[in-house]
Formats: structure tokens, sequence, C-alpha cells
């Protein structure tokens, strides 16, 4: 199957499966068909994957958004580069909504259209017209057992939860965000894991109802290959994902050889009403395994050598009840719980949405380079093609 330009031929993305595409510039806009139930409210996702070791411009990215079969737009997401200029994973997601007066409320036929954005280029380095890889899901949120009421989204308390000291304990992140294991499961408490430049890992972090998390990420010391003292901008880049890997919050640091952290507060705690807010607060929305993801810059390697750095999550939350239980999901919620359970299982799902679709979907988009694979699996991108240790 193909994203194709053409809405009435476009492939059908079930509910719960993965699937992997691509996407270049001269493309245009690719159409992905999607059936949604009504009900509950749905959301899709987009992670689009340059090749490694591409340079970016501020405005390679990708658009993605929610139209009806009139051509209407319900819903769009942007995803760039900005100012972190080296080739990482990039997500957008588009969602539908339930409430009467949302944009393309009713059940039925709509279509997810990608496309990629590219910036004006520099003297030094042009916009990337390479194909990119792309995995995407659809996600159904089943409508709560009892509606709550479209309240104020809990206000931010005067300061996160401090990051906890002690011992680090290992882990190892995951390659990609879906279905990580206990080896990549974080909580409250200060976890160490080593990072080749260039790489992305993913860490699996349980949230439930009021619960408000801070991770302080640690970018380890290290003695410059050479002489002399050398920096790194944007050496390092950490964010938070919801459950249906939209971003809450992200954080980048520069790198000079000394200790350097990124920050990422949640804000406020999980709160059904977050969804009625702007920015990243809005995905805060249900409990579920949110994914903390740590991004290395292949530059890294220049000035401090390819071998594995030391990273050092340190993870606090607090339990602000005042988010309240009282929002409860019938029968099984997917991966909509806080039980430590992936976050994103096509199994999961369709127990919770009845999805269609069965496994892995392959779907080729454009003229897509039989060589380009997603990188087998989203994260194990690098610039010299070497696994982590």
């Amino acid at each position: 199957m193909r994203g194709l330009a053409s809405s009435a031929e476009a492939p059908l993305l079930a509910i719960g499966t993965p699937y992997r595409s691509s996407v270049r510039p001269a493309d245009g806009a690719l159409y992905y068909r999607v059936e949604l139930p009504g009900g509950g409210e749905s959301y899709a996702s987009v992670v689009a994957v340059p090749p490694p070791g591409t340079r970016l411009t501020y405005g390679d990215g990708v658009r993605v958004t929610l139209r009806d079969t009139g051509g209407g737009y319900c819903d769009s997401a942007d995803a760039n580069a900005a100012g972190t200029l080296w080739a990482r994973p990039m997500g957008a997601v588009v969602e539908q909504t339930p409430r009467p007066a949302g944009a393309c409320a009713a059940p039925g036929t709509y279509y997810v259209v990608v496309e990629r954005t590219t910036g004006h280029g520099t003297d030094a380095v042009a916009p990337s017209l390479d194909a990119w890889a792309l995995d995407l899901r659809l996600f159904t949120e089943p409508a709560p057992r009892t509606a709550p009421p479209a309240s104020a989204p809990p206000r931010a308390t005067s300061s996160p939860p401090a990051p906890p000291g002690g011992t680090p304990r290992e882990r190892e992140g995951g390659a990609g965000p879906a279905g990580l294991g206990d080896e990549a499961r974080i909580g409250p408490g200060t976890w160490r894991d080593r990072l080749r430049p260039g790489t992305t890992r993913y860490y699996a972090l349980p949230l439930d109802w009021g619960r408000r998390a801070f991770v302080e990420v640690e970018l380890g010391s290290a003695v410059a290959s050479g002489s002399g003292r050398k920096t790194v901008a944007s050496a390092l880049r950490a964010g938070l994902d919801s459950p249906v890997r939209a971003e809450v919050v992200a954080d980048s640091a520069f790198y000079t050889g000394s200790p350097s952290s990124a920050h990422l507060d949640t804000g406020a705690p999980v709160a059904f009403a977050n969804r009625w807010a702007g920015g990243g607060l809005g995905a805060l929305r249900f409990p579920g395994t949110y994914v903390v993801r740590v991004s290395l810059s292949p530059e890294l390697a220049a000035a401090y050598g390819d071998e594995p750095l030391g990273v050092v999550l340190r993870v606090a939350e607090r339990d602000e009840g005042r988010a309240g239980r009282a929002v409860t999901y019938p029968g099984d919620a997917g991966i909509f719980r806080a039980d430590g359970k992936p976050a994103d299982g096509p199994r999961a799902q369709r127990r919770a949405a009845a999805p269609e679709g069965g496994g892995m979907r392959w779907l080729a988009a454009g003229s897509f380079a039989a060589g380009l694979a997603l990188l087998g699996w989203l994260g194990v991108w690098r610039l010299r093609g070497r696994r982590t240790a």
C-alpha cells in the first residue's frame, strides 16, 4: 500500500496498528484514510525520521492535517527542526473530538494528510529533499463512563517536585517508543544509561490521574578529543510524550564537556480537563504510559569521540489529587491506564476500540526507495551506524 495523492485511493489506517511509510517534499500531500468511530476522541500520530547524518534547516519537518471527505480541515499539527538542526525523530498528532462544538465531530471517513516541509536553506546547508521514514498510528480514547464537566484545567503549583538524589540504577532505553519493556521503565528515582552520539533512547513513565512529574536529564562530563574545551550547541534534546505520542514538554542543552541538563516539567498534574488547555499541557489529558525520549547530537562524536556517554535521568512525582480520579472508562481502557503496560500495543487498542486490521503494515509513499527502511525502528538511527553497546 502507499500514501497517495488521490484521496479516492488512499490506504486505510486501522486503529492500534503500526504502519511504516515515507515522504519527500516532491510527493506533495499524501492521503491515508481513517474510519473514526465517534463517541470517544481519536488521535492520529505521525513520527518522521530523517536519514542518519542529515543536516537540517529551520523549516525542515512535516505537516499533518486531519480532513473530512468534503476537504474541510478538522485539525493540523507541525513538527520541524526549529533550533535543533540535526536528524532526530519528530512527531505531530492531530485529533478528532466528539464535542458538539468541535470540528468534524461525527463518526465516519476522514483523511490523515502528510506533507514534508522545507526550510529556505543557507549558504552552508541546503533544505533536506531526501525521503524521510514515517511511523503512523491511530488511537481512540473511549468516552468516559460519566461525562466530566468541561472545567478549567488544573493550575500549576508554585514549583515542580524536586529531583531526587542517590546512586543511579541502570536502565537501557528502548530504540523506539512502542512496546517498552521493564528494562526501559522508569519511575520516581535516579536512573542511568549510556548513549552514543546521534542516537535516541526512549523510557516508559507511567502516570495516573493527579500525578505531576518532573524529569531532569543530565549528560555527564567527558574529555574532549584533542586539546581544549569544545562547545556543542543543542547537544542534548529531551522530551516527554503522551500515550498517543503528543509532545507535552521538551528542552535542550548545550555541552562543553561538563555536566549539562535538560528539564522536563509537566507544569500540572494529569487531568481530564487539561484537554481544554493550550500548548503541551493539553496533551497531559489521560493516564497511561508517557514516554521520555533522549537524543544526543551526532556532532558530539567529532568533539568527544563516538563512545557512549553517560546519561542520568532523575524522576520526581507528586500526587496533586485535586485533578480527581472520578473519570473512568467503560470496559478495557487499553493504553489509557497507568498500570505499567506498554504505551502503544495493537492488542490493547483493539480491546478498547474494536479496530480493524492485523499486524505491521508497510506503506510506501511515492517513489520510496527500496533501500530506505525505518532504520530498524524509531531511534535506531545514528551518524556512524554502530549500535549502542
